[in-house]
């Protein structure tokens, strides 16, 4: 006898459009309200409350970037003038008008920061992302029409690939602001830069990023979690301008305070 036709099972079809890292974060974030662990910022036992796995005292010691220092970049600096990085820069620097940084990257910044890029504490992202968008209310120098995040270099997958864009999605959504997650397209893998010094850091090749659609009149914020020299930003800010962006600037979670003070440190540039 001939077997019946039967019509595809699609009760279980969502699984093969879903996403295993996403059920993995899930069963972290239940794991860390059933057993909360040490705390991400000091390491030590968290009390009953705890946002994100940070303790109280922790979120109140993050060092906070106060808006002084070189405009374009965001380096901590006595006055408002440019810094030196910028001054190398020459006429690059006014490809992008002004950088927002949220913390000072040191101390309680870098362990969050680790931990949210190599952690795979994705919770932070939120309450980080909502950082940098009080920081951009507060000091960004116009009303953006797009947040675009800084793409992922080559290789990188997991938390290290998703944190900028996790970053940007909060802060553009507490802004208020669509999020542009394809206007910025990475055209060129140069080293990663946690490998680089800060003189390499700065000659990041012309031509690294593209902008694949238009912007023209548009007013854009690029995102990235730390920045050090500027030269990701400016390279990026450069690609914007000639999708025909007419005002860019740079919001970040955190700034160096020097190029050469943290050695080794997972940046951007």
């Amino acid at each position: 006898m001939r077997e019946l036709h039967r019509p595809p099972d699609r009760s279980t079809s969502w699984r093969r459009g879903s996403r295993s890292p996403s059920l993995r974060e899930a069963l972290r974030g239940l794991a860390a309200l059933l057993w909360p662990g040490p705390c991400l910022g000091c390491g030590e036992d968290l009390p009953g409350r705890a946002a994100a796995g940070v303790c109280l005292p922790c979120w109140a010691e993050l060092p906070l970037h106060d808006g002084e220092g070189c405009r374009r970049c965001a380096l901590p600096l006595h006055g408002d003038g440019p810094c030196p990085d910028c001054r190398a820069a020459g006429a690059a620097r006014r490809r992008l008008e002004a950088t927002v940084a949220a913390l000072v990257y040191r101390d309680t910044a870098v362990r969050l920061h680790r931990a949210l890029k190599f952690g795979g504490a994705a919770a932070l992202a939120r309450p980080l992302g909502r950082l940098m968008a009080a920081a951009w209310a507060a000091r960004g120098p116009f009303r953006p029409d797009l947040l675009v995040p800084i793409p992922p270099g080559r290789f990188r997958w997991g938390p290290r690939r998703e944190a900028v864009r996790r970053l940007a999605r909060e802060a553009a959504r507490r802004l208020g602001v669509p999020l542009g997650r394809h206007r910025l397209m990475r055209w060129r893998f140069a080293r990663a830069q946690t490998r680089q010094g800060a003189a390499a850091r700065r000659a990041l090749p012309e031509g690294t990023f593209r902008a694949p659609l238009r912007l023209d009149g548009m007013r854009v914020v690029i995102v990235d979690d730390v920045a050090t020299t500027g030269a990701t930003l400016r390279e990026a800010a450069r690609a914007l301008r000639q999708a025909g962006a007419e005002r860019v600037a740079a919001l970040v979670l955190a700034r160096t305070p020097h190029p050469a003070a943290l050695p080794g440190a997972p940046v951007s540039g």
